[in-house]
């Protein structure tokens, strides 16, 4: 059941899709098609017309588009992705390492950054998703770097092993 759920999440997330289910709506998709009960028990066929129906009506496509920010969103943001951020040594604007060593400097008078700066300096921070994993949703929602995918669905993982 586990090595099931993440190989379809892995698959759905390489190709710009994700679940969007509850947890328990994610366990209970799991355990019915295991125990073979509700839409996925049947024959093979009613069963696989099951898991289709479910992941048509839970699934949906990752939002790729960069977007406006704060310059304090984007700083925390750049914090929570592994990036260190400080004050200029003239305290005129910030000094963004990100996590290989690559550096941005932001003037203090910005006060917000368009989607393609945004998306720029994400790249020039070596935090993109070719770089670190992380998509530029993730980033501009505040993930962390950790395999987010893992953590999100970690509950149903565990609840699965014991089912």
């Amino acid at each position: 059941k586990r090595t099931a759920l993440v190989s379809a999440l892995v698959f759905l997330d390489r190709n710009k899709r994700r679940v969007s289910a509850t947890d328990d709506e994610l366990f209970e998709f799991v355990l019915g098609i295991a125990k073979h009960e509700g839409d996925f028990g049947g024959s093979a066929d009613e069963a696989v017309d099951g898991i289709a129906a479910w992941l048509k009506a839970h699934v949906e496509s990752t939002k790729l588009k960069s977007s406006d920010m704060k310059l304090s969103e984007f700083i925390e943001a750049c914090k929570q992705a592994g990036c260190h951020c400080r004050k200029s040594s003239k305290g005129e604007g910030w000094v963004i390492r990100g996590p290989k060593g690559e550096n941005i400097s932001i003037m203090g008078s910005t006060r917000r950054l368009h989607g393609n700066a945004v998306r720029k300096y994400v790249r020039l921070l070596g935090v993109s998703e070719s770089r670190s994993g992380i998509r530029l949703d993730e980033f501009l929602a505040g993930a962390s770097p950790e395999q987010e995918l893992i953590r999100r669905f970690r509950h149903v993982l565990d609840r699965s092993a014991d089912a």
